[in-house]
């Protein structure tokens, strides 16, 4: 089962990514940075259709709601704005090899800075 919501999920990962690329397009509509505002709203509200402190359900709105809201929102992209966020997107993939390689760096060396600096206030 969680093998099929996976290429679902790197979907969703690209429409966000591809919706965060069209916010800084200078020809992208007013009215669709307002409404991805109103769905981060809607995200991080405590006032929700269904409240959070309901189990599971609470959850599982903001689950079927924003994915929802960002697939609508990819679909009313300007071809101009969409066809430039997907060019900006492919350039981000070809340098990602890079990018995690640099973050792997830095962890390894965050880590490396924590247990010497646990190492000497031990011994």
């Amino acid at each position: 089962m969680w093998l099929r919501l996976l290429p679902r999920v790197k979907g969703m990962c690209r429409d966000l990514l591809l919706l965060l690329f069209a916010l800084r397009h200078p020809r992208l509509p007013g009215y669709i940075k307002m409404m991805l505002a109103a769905a981060l709203l809607y995200l991080i509200s405590p006032l929700d259709l269904i409240p959070d402190t309901v189990p599971v359900v609470g959850l599982l709105d903001d689950a079927v709601i924003f994915p929802s809201m960002v697939v609508g929102l990819t679909c009313l992209l300007p071809a101009a704005v969409r066809r430039d966020s997907e060019y900006r997107i492919k350039q981000l993939q070809a340098k990602m090899p890079y990018i995690l390689a640099g973050v792997a760096a830095l962890l390894f060396l965050w880590g490396a800075i924590v247990v010497w600096g646990l190492y000497s206030l031990i011994f």
